[in-house]
């Protein structure tokens, strides 16, 4: 009688993401300590001469990226079943 065994190997879709998303935010961390406030100010003063917020730009990137991850996780999953 043999039985019937799935050996999963590798990392699904969304522990992918995680370790991901985990190293970008290490790197940025890194990125800011590195050039301090040079990099900031750079940034800022580059979204205030096209006329935005560069809080809200942080906001909004984040919130795309996010979406995209999310919608990209449930298109594959919702593939997978078909």
């Amino acid at each position: 009688m043999k039985k019937n065994i799935n050996n999963k190997r590798g990392f699904t879709l969304i522990e992918a993401l995680l370790v991901i998303s985990i190293i970008l935010i290490i790197a940025s961390l890194i990125i800011r300590i590195v050039y301090g406030s040079q990099l900031i100010e750079w940034e800022d003063n580059f979204y205030r001469s096209i006329g935005l917020n560069p809080s809200l730009v942080h906001f909004f990137i984040g919130i795309i990226v996010v979406v995209y991850f999310v919608r990209r996780a449930f298109s594959e999953r919702r593939k997978k079943k078909h």
